[in-house]
């Protein structure tokens, strides 16, 4: 069986391997423990693997390469427009070619794969919808098309997607499922926290506006100025940790505020179990992995 899987994750070539972000690449080599042949379709970056990266483990994996795309600024959307053609024929032809059609939601091109899926009707689909599933969330337009057209019976046929909750008045289409990031086995008996003196607090995410690493900044800065002590560890990378980094020079943070960058899971393990709160301050993914 021919497996296809369409994300807007981005991969790093090494050698003969394609390393993506971590927890998305162990769930789906569960998946394809149980596949001859796997398609991914996925934009592609120069960086190497960090810490929150890991391999496909798969003897039979064909990538083909498609543009990132984003519309954030003028110019990205002037590119991400003329990249379109491409990227719709490249996902055509690759579920053409496929058995089992696979979605990785939300993102733009998850958007564009629940499109083209639609030319598909007596293909096998499955889609993961990896957001916060409720009805009545504020969301941004693509994110409530894409849940439109997953539940749609009429327009997406054959389809299983999985998402998080178990939500009144949903199509046959939609199945609630969680995927832990944790196995039984790392379960640990809580340690007491004392509340009175030093405060730690957490931040595990993207540096990016969507995941408001600023807010959490913030707010630790505000206790701090109301005269509490406390201090903020930050794990994670993205385009806004220089600004990050400068708005706490800039107001005197730097002993407050520590960014550690992409760490392991070990080391997030270990965060999480001597902080007192972690901020979970995402404009739109209801579900953060911390």
């Amino acid at each position: 069986m021919r497996f296809l899987i369409i994300t807007h994750v981005l991969h790093k070539p090494i050698e003969n391997s394609w390393f993506a972000y971590a927890p998305y690449v162990r769930e789906m080599n569960l998946w394809l423990k149980n596949v001859d042949e796997v398609e991914i379709v996925a934009p592609v970056t120069k960086q190497l693997p960090s810490a929150i990266d890991t391999a496909y483990k798969h003897d039979n994996i064909i990538f083909t390469q498609i543009p990132e795309i984003a519309f954030v600024s003028l110019g990205r959307c002037i590119r991400s427009f003329f990249s379109l053609p491409f990227i719709i024929f490249s996902l055509f032809m690759a579920c053409k070619r496929a058995d089992h059609i696979h979605l990785r939601c939300p993102g733009n091109i998850g958007l564009l794969g629940c499109l083209v899926q639609i030319c598909f009707p007596k293909k096998v689909k499955t889609a993961k919808y990896a957001g916060n599933w409720d009805p009545n969330a504020m969301q941004p337009l693509s994110y409530r098309l894409q849940k439109k057209i997953i539940s749609s019976t009429f327009w997406t046929k054959n389809m299983t997607a999985l998402v998080y909750g178990n939500w009144q008045n949903q199509t046959k289409n939609i199945k609630p499922f969680f995927t832990a990031t944790f196995n039984k086995a790392d379960k640990v008996t809580p340690t007491p926290r004392e509340y009175s003196g030093h405060l730690k607090f957490v931040f595990i995410g993207g540096l990016v506006e969507g995941k408001r690493p600023l807010f959490a900044i913030q707010m630790v800065e505000k206790l701090n100025t109301l005269g509490y002590n406390a201090s903020l560890e930050i794990f994670g990378d993205g385009i806004l940790k220089q600004d990050l980094i400068a708005y706490c020079n800039s107001n005197s943070l730097n002993k407050h505020i520590i960014f550690h960058g992409n760490q392991d899971k070990d080391v997030i393990k270990k965060a999480l179990q001597t902080t007192h709160f972690v901020i979970l301050a995402s404009k739109s993914e209801g579900w953060p992995k911390a």
